[in-house]
């Protein structure tokens, strides 16, 4: 009985993490990759805070301890606020370039009549 109560708790996941420790550290690695990629490709670091947050979620794997939690959930919580701050401003920083840079239409005399009688 007590063997079989063992056996089902080293099966049990830890409450704090959503998947084991090697697909959580191939997601974690992946999502590295693509914001490191991305950050490096546009230059906005809300890029790089999304890829902190996301690496800091390996934390769990790793300790569970209540305090820790709550820091990470604290840490979680202003990364992605900032992140989206940063894009926002980002965004909206790109849109008034773009209007300053837009380009001069020039008139298409294919169309016109003013020399046809």
């Amino acid at each position: 009985m007590i063997n079989t109560i063992t056996m089902a708790s080293d099966q049990m996941q830890n409450v704090y993490t959503p998947l084991p420790m090697l697909p959580h550290f191939v997601f974690c690695l992946i999502a590295t990759i693509v914001y490191f990629a991305q950050y490096y490709r546009r230059g906005s670091l809300h890029y790089l805070l999304l890829l902190a947050a996301c690496d800091l979620t390996f934390v769990t794997q790793i300790n569970t301890a209540p305090a820790l939690m709550i820091a990470l959930f604290v840490a979680e919580i202003a990364l992605l606020v900032c992140a989206g701050v940063i894009s926002f401003k980002n965004a909206k920083k790109q849109k008034s370039q773009q209007k300053k840079k837009k380009p001069v239409v020039k008139e298409d005399d294919a169309f016109d009549d003013q020399g046809v009688l």
